[in-house]
């Protein structure tokens, strides 16, 4: 397949957005397309397909799968992020929801350019501490500045 990178700003098209989430699932996406915007928009399209609770016990296997397989590891220090990737779940499905009027591609194209779509948003939730804290990559934390 030939990708596109996804970026903020980015008009998206249900075809783009089905070709990377089908390119994240079969791992067919190259790394450098695996993007933050691309994160989300997979956690978007799992939010979709299978509600929040399905989407968080899928989403961290499928992340670790899609790093080993770009030649990345799962450590203390990299890769996989079990808080992170929770955080943005329950963040994204309440977005979702309060926008599913909007068709999926536009509600996408709206994540990533929102508030919550920018990488430092967790910080308005975690000090750095808590955050890049190995416990907090190899197991849920709750916020310690503000409640989800």
């Amino acid at each position: 397949m030939n990708f596109e990178p996804i970026h903020t700003g980015h008009a998206l098209t249900n075809s783009i957005i089905t070709q990377l989430f089908a390119g994240f699932c079969d791992l067919s996406l190259p790394k450098a397309h695996w993007t933050h915007e691309a994160h989300l928009i997979g956690a978007l399209c799992l939010i979709r397909d299978f509600g929040v609770t399905e989407a968080e016990t899928k989403m961290p296997d499928m992340i670790r799968a899609f790093n080993i397989a770009k030649g990345g590891v799962n450590t203390d220090t990299e890769g996989y992020h079990e808080t992170l990737t929770v955080f943005y779940l329950r963040i994204l499905a309440k977005f979702y929801v309060n926008n599913m009027h909007m068709p999926f591609s536009r509600l996408c194209e709206a994540t990533i350019s929102a508030d919550i779509g920018e990488r430092q948003y967790p910080l308005n939730y975690y000090s750095k501490d808590v955050l890049f804290s190995i416990k907090a990559r190899k197991h849920w934390v709750e916020p310690d500045i503000m409640p989800l």
